[in-house]
């Protein structure tokens, strides 16, 4: 146990005045070992320096003695997480046992355990500090950080994980120019995307198909579980006929076809038929409608994109018809 004491000075007027005695650092049993236990040099450079290369950078930390030092490697330094160059922090609790925390010049933070003499757990990436920043405004603070230059129709190439941010300026965005994107991933490479745009009040959706690494169309999701109408006109669908729907089946859960009847040169809004096609249902199809008591053939062909006619349908009686509309059910 340690006792600290008040000594005391006598004046030349015989009164005393207390003190406390002052000593160097070498007066103090271990403390000029400690001290010399810098975690930078005097200059402020990194204790540990591994500039001109041929060292590793795991060997170099078992063979430090206990303690906290600061440390730097160069490009391609052996036993570093990454090949950029790296400076990080290393505290030694004992002569085997430790942790590492790096940071290299594109701020990713990598950490490492020493459990036992030159025996290390591996390097594990924890983020980068822009997403760590990027984290911390959204999660502590609620608000959302801001991006700019986002493809609304080319999302992987600026989200690779769940994140909301309000984007000031968007391309390709389904509407407005800024707005609020929010994307959640889900297991497999799944994902869902909503989009706000700042001047209005709709809410657009689009999904990632994980199998494919694709995403679909933006839909307006007040028109999810509804029909819109995807193609409209009068055509007899004659081989050299193809229209293109406006949402490809691969979007929808089905087509719905509308024909109705045609004479005097124009179409009529009565003998209405459908048929309807469903996502995967590519190829040819027919339908056989009753229009003045006769018997109408409707042959079409279906792609994922595209209706194409045939040259069956603008022979008589077939041309007393013609394809009116395509609703896209979503």
């Amino acid at each position: 146990m340690t006792k600290i004491v008040r000594m005391s000075e006598k004046n030349t007027d015989g009164t005393l005045t207390p003190f406390y005695p002052e000593t160097h650092v070498e007066g103090l049993v271990g403390a000029d070992s400690w001290q010399k236990q810098a975690i930078t040099v005097p200059t402020g450079g990194p204790a540990i320096n591994l500039s001109g290369g041929g060292k590793n950078l795991l060997d170099e930390i078992g063979k430090a003695t206990q303690g906290l030092y600061t440390f730097y490697c160069p490009s391609n330094t052996a036993g570093a997480p990454t090949t950029r160059a790296t400076r990080g922090l290393i505290n030694k609790t004992s002569k085997d046992i430790g942790w590492v925390y790096s940071i290299n010049d594109k701020n990713e933070i990598y950490t490492n355990y020493m459990t036992s003499a030159n025996n290390f757990t591996g390097w594990e990436s924890i983020t980068n500090t822009s997403q760590l920043t990027t984290l911390t405004s959204l999660d502590l603070t609620g608000m959302r950080p801001l991006a700019s230059g986002y493809d609304l129709v080319n999302l992987d190439k600026h989200v690779t994980r769940s994140e909301s941010v309000y984007v000031t300026s968007a391309a390709n965005a389904p509407a407005g120019g800024a707005g609020w994107l929010d994307v959640e991933y889900r297991a497999g490479g799944y994902a869902k995307a909503t989009w706000r745009p700042w001047s209005g009040t709709s809410m657009w959706v689009s999904n990632r198909d994980g199998s494919k690494n694709t995403w679909s169309a933006w839909v307006d999701d007040s028109t999810v579980n509804k029909n819109v109408v995807a193609w409209a006109g009068g055509y007899h669908m004659d081989a050299g006929k193809v229209v293109t729907p406006s949402v490809p089946l691969s979007d929808c859960k089905a087509w719905i076809i509308y024909w109705s009847k045609y004479s005097g040169g124009e179409a009529k809004d009565y003998y209405f038929y459908t048929q309807v096609v469903t996502s995967g249902q590519n190829g040819g199809h027919s339908i056989i409608m009753k229009m003045d008591g006769v018997d109408i053939y409707k042959y079409v062909y279906i792609s994922n994109t595209t209706i194409t006619g045939a040259d069956v349908n603008n022979e008589s009686p077939n041309n007393s018809a013609v394809m009116r509309k395509v609703e896209a059910v979503l």
